[in-house]
């Protein structure tokens, strides 16, 4: 990807290219209707959303600790 042209200082290109990258780095980058369902699982969904499932799947359980626990120790282990 082209940053600035070859005038332009060091420096000067870094900051553009920061600014350039800013909001895929922040995971502000929006998903545009082209984007694939996997590109979309693999790159957004199990970074944001997934990791919420779990604790309130574990929550939902109820009081029984240890049954959460085992069914958490198996679902890890597969």
């Amino acid at each position: 990807m082209k940053v600035a042209p070859a005038d332009v200082s060091a420096r000067e290109a870094q900051k553009i290219a920061a600014e350039m990258l800013r909001p895929m780095n922040q995971g502000l980058e929006l998903i545009g209707s082209a984007t694939q369902f996997r590109t979309y699982v693999e790159g957004v969904y199990r970074r944001t959303a997934f990791p919420l499932l779990s604790a309130k799947y574990f929550s939902g359980l109820g009081k029984n600790h240890a049954t959460a626990m085992k069914v958490k120790d198996a679902l890890q282990a597969s």
